[in-house]
């Protein structure tokens, strides 16, 4: 699943799996479970594992072989060792995880989604989309499902949080970054920062990124190569 990320990012490597992850694999990888996690449900743990054994499966196609991958407690972001950058996501029905050295990116971003249901709809609306994201809605849903546009829109802000996060250190929400474009025919998108934050002004950018549409599942992709 997904098996194009290699050729649009060069010098990564990604791995994918489907949930729940078996009983097997779930109890040779549970020694990855942190204090934080121990009051977790099962199903919870088995995101949370999933999530990390398609990162340690990553890495080692690129012959780094992760022991461990822990987590801030606070911000739940996942601790990467110097020589490796990379973002891990999960949805209803897969984990994924794409990995880079860090001497070819600077910082990788992936999100991956089901489609949103229609009743979730005025969430997103409410939650997510800025006055701009919404008018750019408006011509993308004469022609696609308004679940799919909004998904995409949801899941690109997700991976541009999981790209910035890592660099500056600083929380920013949904209505702090526009969507720029969405390309349909090249599922591809544009988006940047539009924060007043003081930490967030060296990146206040337009990035470019691409997007995958697999069954009801869609995966959002950034990255910032060297």
């Amino acid at each position: 699943m997904f098996e194009e990320l290699k050729n649009i990012y060069p010098n990564t490597e990604s791995y994918t799996v489907k949930l729940p992850l078996s009983d097997g694999c779930f109890k040779s990888f549970d020694y990855l479970l942190d204090e934080g996690l121990s009051k977790a449900s099962k199903l919870r743990k088995n995101e949370f594992l999933a999530g990390r054994y398609c990162a340690i499966k990553a890495a080692e196609k690129l012959e780094y072989y992760l022991e461990d991958l822990p987590r801030d407690l606070q911000t739940r972001a996942p601790q990467w060792p110097s020589q490796l950058v990379g973002s891990i996501s999960h949805s209803k029905a897969y984990a994924i995880s794409i990995v880079a050295r860090s001497c070819d990116y600077y910082s990788l971003g992936l999100d991956i989604e089901t489609f949103i249901v229609a009743r979730k709809v005025s969430v997103i609306e409410k939650m997510v989309l800025t006055d701009s994201d919404y008018v750019l809605t408006q011509d993308l849903i004469q022609s696609h499902p308004l679940e799919e546009i909004y998904t995409i829109i949801f899941s690109a802000k997700e991976s541009l949080y999981k790209l910035i996060y890592p660099l500056c250190k600083c929380y920013f929400d949904f209505k702090e970054a526009n969507i720029k474009h969405i390309d349909v025919n090249r599922q591809s998108f544009a988006i940047e920062i539009i924060s007043s934050k003081a930490q967030l002004k060296p990146y206040k950018s337009t990035y470019y990124g691409a997007y995958f549409i697999e069954n009801d599942q869609v995966l959002t992709v950034l990255s910032l190569p060297k």
